[in-house]
């Protein structure tokens, strides 16, 4: 069973990579910190909210700005 969902893990993860819509993202962030990272575009900057666990759960917000 673990074998089936690690391999149907992998073959999601090995789909193409396709161009997004500059509006929303959302998706898995990997390091520090890790959790599911949403993220909002604007014309300039882009707002991105990671949600994930360390020693407890915490919210991270951050504005970012964007290069052309």
């Amino acid at each position: 069973m673990k074998k089936i969902v690690i391999s149907l893990f992998l073959i999601a993860c090995s789909s193409m990579a396709h161009a997004q819509l500059r509006d929303w993202a959302v998706g898995v962030k990997v390091g520090q910190p890790t959790g599911l990272n949403l993220r909002k575009y604007g014309d300039r900057n882009a707002f991105d909210l990671t949600v994930g666990p360390m020693a407890v759960c915490w919210v991270v917000l951050r504005i970012t700005d964007r290069e052309n």
